[in-house]
């Protein structure tokens, strides 16, 4: 089985200066940054950014009727909020544009050197009938080595 996804290098000079970018990124986000927790993403109310116009009718709502909101809202902050997301909505676009561009030619190249290294494999056993690749079959094949899987206990006799 031949597979070729990609074809390309890239130095190690290219990538300590992408690795460099990404994080003269971060430092530069890292004043308006906010961690959040898998469970806090799991639980947060989230919008689209397709529907930012619903944000901006809930402010200018707000902004003209400043005697129906609750004392809690603060309508600065929520302007501020508004404000900030709409600045990183082009960030996120980019970020996982680049994210999803990295992820695919890592697996490209992945995926084209484990099928490479499947054939050695498999031509390396079939050529083991003296054992002289015994080290390499046994330490790759482990890759495939299938765990004893319990099996359950049968019910009692009736």
């Amino acid at each position: 089985m031949n597979q070729n996804l990609i074809s390309a290098a890239l130095t190690d000079a290219q990538r300590d200066a992408i690795l460099a970018d990404l994080t003269a990124a971060q430092t530069k986000m890292a004043d308006s940054s906010h961690s959040l927790t898998p469970e806090d993403r799991r639980r947060l109310t989230k919008i689209e950014a397709a529907d930012m116009t619903l944000l901006d009718q809930a402010l200018q709502f707000a902004q003209q009727n400043p005697g129906a909101m609750p004392a809690d809202v603060n309508l600065a902050a929520l302007a501020e909020d508004i404000a900030l997301g709409r600045q990183y909505l082009p960030i996120c676009a980019k970020a996982n544009q680049t994210a999803e561009m990295a992820g695919d030619n890592c697996m490209s190249a992945l995926s084209d050197a484990y099928v490479a290294a499947l054939d050695i494999y498999r031509v390396a056993k079939a050529l083991n009938t003296s054992g002289q690749y015994d080290a390499f079959v046994q330490a790759f094949g482990q890759r495939f080595a299938r765990r004893s899987r319990q099996q359950p206990t049968p019910p009692p006799a009736p």
